[in-house]
């Protein structure tokens, strides 16, 4: 039901092909930050949206990125405030931009270049523009975030939205299988 990808930055060509059979009806897949953007060829941002089925554009800028949720009526994040922020003070680059009409924006990414990261200067020092959006791909839910980590209460979302059965409100550690269930809270429980 739910593929959580948040480092599928290189895939080879067969991966590509397999990662984008997913695209189906009753699946959610959720990128994070680059997927496919590295090729044999290089960096390709039209490699990167193909992957994920969602426009993105390459915007050259290396620094700390944030994504702050826009208010949602209705949808996936309805659930979450307006304003809730993750991301991270890692410097990240470059940064992909969300710029296909099709999908839903849920939140601005922001990001302020440190100017030169690793040797690379960049030539925007800020940017804010669509970072996080959902999108219907071959009947899939796509969702793409530029930055992550993604935070727990995002996650429970992007999963509930999936039909995934979420055990724990409360952040803790869940553990299940076919024969045993476990969290951080009860411990162990094991059954037939």
């Amino acid at each position: 039901k739910l593929y959580l990808l948040p480092q599928a930055c290189a895939p080879d060509a067969q991966t590509r092909e397999q990662l984008k059979a997913l695209r189906r009806p009753g699946r959610t897949i959720a990128w994070v930050h680059a997927p496919g953007l590295l090729t044999t060829d290089g960096p390709s941002v039209q490699a990167a949206s193909d992957l994920t089925g969602i426009r993105l554009a390459l915007r050259e800028i290396g620094g700390p990125t944030f994504v702050s949720l826009i208010p949602q009526q209705d949808g996936p994040l309805a659930s979450l405030p307006g304003g809730y922020s993750y991301g991270t003070h890692s410097r990240i680059a470059p940064l992909l931009e969300v710029v296909d009409p099709e999908a839903r924006i849920l939140g601005l990414a922001r990001t302020t270049s440190a100017n030169l990261l690793d040797g690379i200067g960049w030539p925007l020092p800020c940017y804010q523009g669509p970072g996080l959006a959902e999108k219907m791909v071959d009947g899939a839910r796509v969702v793409y975030s530029a930055t992550g980590p993604l935070p727990a209460p995002l996650l429970r979302a992007i999963a509930r939205l999936a039909g995934v059965h979420v055990y724990s409100e409360e952040g803790d550690y869940v553990a299940a299988g076919e024969t045993m269930f476990a969290t951080s809270d009860i411990g162990w429980v094991v059954g037939h």
